[in-house]
């Protein structure tokens, strides 16, 4: 479902941010790098809004990530910039095959550290049993 009036707030609300912003921003970076990241950020929020599931964002996004940090001055900065454009959810990820038999949702929302503790459980069994 697309949220048209959340998107317009989000937008509007990033472009006080980045306004507010960009004297900070360039004493620390070009204006061509801010300019950039601004465009991008802008781009790749309204793909997330308006992409029906995460693997035609991803799809659309990973050229436009790339050439971003490709072009970037300090690339880690972009990414840093660009980690929180689509927030954690915890849903179920649509996925072809599987090899271990993970929850994909168990692994969403800060929820990594209880799976990985039933996976060291079970490896520690394995182990155990030699």
């Amino acid at each position: 479902m697309i949220e048209l009036k959340v998107l317009i707030v989000v937008l509007g609300l990033s472009v006080i941010v980045f306004a507010l912003a960009k004297p900070v921003a360039l004493q620390f970076s070009a204006e061509a790098d801010f300019k950039r990241r601004r465009n991008v950020w802008m781009a790749l929020t309204v793909v997330a809004f308006l992409s029906p599931n995460i693997w035609l964002f991803a799809l659309l996004a990973a050229p436009v990530l790339y050439w971003g940090g490709r072009k970037d001055s300090n690339p880690l900065a972009f990414y840093l910039l660009l980690l929180m454009i689509i927030p954690p959810v915890s849903r179920q990820i649509p996925t072809i095959y599987d090899p271990f038999r993970t929850n994909s949702a168990a692994i969403t929302n800060g929820q990594s550290h209880l799976k990985m503790r039933s996976v060291k459980r079970s490896v520690g069994t394995l182990m155990s049993v030699r």
